[in-house]
């Protein structure tokens, strides 16, 4: 039976034992530190011995052939094996949704853990504290969290670095209660586009104009290149989640439908270019051959300018929605929204109604021109 010590420090309980480690082929012994209850759980040593969670954890410990893969900390097995195994089936938006998830919640959690030492009280430990510690979070968002722990663990099994036949911890984890207040979100609408357009120079008053008037995502906006734009229409071929990784393919096959370019886009884009190559990033950065980063134009440009002028931002998605609800306040029916933004359901339902949508997605976005007219001799009228 594997034998240690039960003791008190800050505010857990811990368990002191001795482990093989292998150093140059051979084994030897070495000291390992185990988390085994918040120090509010139990008064003393014996009542964390009378819990049982000591003993099943040195049965664990007795029955589980330990290798050096599993004697790894969890953060060096997902970011040395989980994420870059990963890389080859996941989409390039999800893997980055992923890595930053990780590393703003579960890295800081997991510091020090190996992966023969999770269990489920370590792992509903884990996501009670990150809950606590972030209100701002959502039950959604710490679903999504053990989700993630699921599938690390999963696929830790597969490789050998977790014991195959122990549960993995995070399966029976609960949804802890957070204190997460939905905020409403926030969208653009005509009024506000004419107001920041009035007040950007190039090119974010052109990328605005963009990301209002086509519904665009904003990797789908970095991605964008004079190819893609012809015969009035702009073609979504690519996205670009980061200024260094470019990806040909999109977020869903119903992401690359055309969308109609209004009149008023038309001039924004034809300003811009301004006899630029026929080929190329439509928004290109300093970095010869790289998208601009829209991230930093918001935070280096945008924001102030807009702060100064007190316009509210509504983050790029902002212009998705506006675009959605414009559409909606005008009259447009719910399957024609639903083709320009090119959502995914789309594409499941209606497996050829975005080719034959295409004329009333035109006349849909012609209504929006002219709504965009009306806002702007109104705004013309009260300057004067």
């Amino acid at each position: 039976m594997q034998k240690g010590k039960v003791y008190r420090k800050d505010s857990s309980w811990w368990f002191r034992f001795k482990t093989p480690v292998i150093r140059n082929g051979k084994r030897v012994w070495k000291d390992r530190y185990a988390r085994l209850a918040r120090a509010d759980e139990f008064d003393s040593v014996a009542q964390v011995k009378k819990s049982g969670l000591l003993a099943q954890y040195r049965n664990d410990l007795d029955t589980l052939q330990m290798t050096p893969s599993m004697m790894q900390t969890v953060n060096a097995f997902v970011e040395n094996t989980y994420f870059p195994r990963k890389k080859e089936t996941l989409k390039p938006s999800t893997l980055i949704g992923y890595k930053d998830f990780f590393r703003r919640n579960l890295k800081p959690a997991f510091e020090g853990l190996r992966m023969h030492e999770m269990r489920l009280h370590i792992a509903q430990q884990i996501l009670d504290g990150i809950a606590k510690d972030n209100p701002h979070l959502s039950p959604g968002a710490i679903k999504h969290l053990k989700w993630l722990g699921v599938a690390i663990f999963e696929f830790a099994a597969q490789q050998g670095a977790f014991n195959p036949d122990a549960r993995n911890p995070f399966s029976n984890v609960a949804i802890p209660k957070t204190q997460h207040k939905s905020q409403p979100t926030r969208h653009a609408t005509l009024e506000d586009v004419v107001a920041m357009i009035g007040v950007l120079d190039e090119p974010a008053a052109t990328v605005v104009a963009v990301a209002a008037f086509s519904g665009l995502r904003k990797s789908e906006l970095q991605g964008l290149r004079w190819e893609d734009l012809k015969d009035g229409v702009l073609h979504v071929r690519r996205t670009a989640w980061r200024t260094t990784s470019v990806s040909e393919t999109t977020k869903t096959e119903a992401s690359q439908a055309p969308v109609p370019v209004i009149p008023v886009l038309a001039k924004y884009l034809a300003t811009h270019r301004n006899g630029a190559p026929a080929d190329g990033f439509i928004f290109a950065g300093p970095k010869m051959g790289k998208p601009l980063d829209l991230h930093n134009l918001a935070n280096r440009v945008i924001r102030p300018a807009l702060k100064n002028a007190d316009i509210p931002w509504c983050g790029w998605h902002g212009f998705r929605r506006g675009l959605a609800t414009t559409l909606y306040e005008l009259g447009t029916e719910a399957r024609t929204r639903q083709a320009i933004l090119r959502h995914a359901n789309v594409a499941v339902t209606e497996k050829h109604y975005t080719k034959s949508v295409n004329a009333v997605s035109l006349a849909a976005m012609r209504k929006v021109q002219k709504a965009f007219n009306a806002k702007i001799k109104k705004a013309r009228r009260s300057r004067h």
